[in-house]
C-alpha cells in the first residue's frame, strides 16, 4: 500500500511539473536587446539559450541560465542559476512569470524583487 501511494503522489509531482514547465517553455524576446532567448526542458531540469542575437552573432547557443527548476513553494515560479561575470560564477536566480507574456528574473538573494536582472516577453 506505502509502494502504491509513492507512485501514485510521484506521478502527481511530475504532472504538475510538467504543465508548469510548459508555460515557460519556448522563445522569449529580451526587452532592453534585439536578441531571442529559448526555455527548454529535459527531465524537469530547465535551460535558458540564446536562440538569436542581432547584435552580436557569436552568441547563438550561448547558455544563459541552467538547472532550471519548478518552485514547488510558489506558483508560477522557478529557480536556475544564471551566470555572473561579476561574481565570476553562477548565481541563484528566480524566474516569476508575471503574466502569460512576460517573464521577470531577479537574483534569488534579492527578497523584495526590487532589482530585476531580465525581463522577457512572448511575441
Amino acid at each position: 500500500m506505502r509502494l502504491y501511494k509513492f507512485f501514485l503522489l510521484s506521478l502527481i509531482l511530475l504532472s504538475v511539473n510538467a504543465v508548469a514547465n510548459d508555460q515557460i517553455s519556448g522563445v522569449w524576446k529580451h526587452t532592453q536587446k534585439s536578441a531571442w532567448l529559448e526555455i527548454e526542458f529535459e527531465s524537469d531540469l530547465g535551460s535558458l539559450s540564446v536562440k538569436r542575437h542581432d547584435n552580436n552573432l557569436k552568441a547563438a547557443g550561448l547558455n544563459v541560465i541552467k538547472d532550471i527548476t519548478t518552485d514547488l513553494n510558489q506558483s508560477s515560479q522557478w529557480i536556475g542559476k544564471m551566470y555572473s561575470a561579476a561574481e565570476n560564477g553562477y548565481v541563484g536566480i528566480v524566474l516569476i512569470l508575471i503574466n502569460p507574456t512576460t517573464l521577470s528574473i531577479y537574483e534569488i538573494s534579492d527578497l523584495s524583487k526590487s532589482n530585476e536582472i531580465l525581463r522577457l516577453t512572448r511575441e
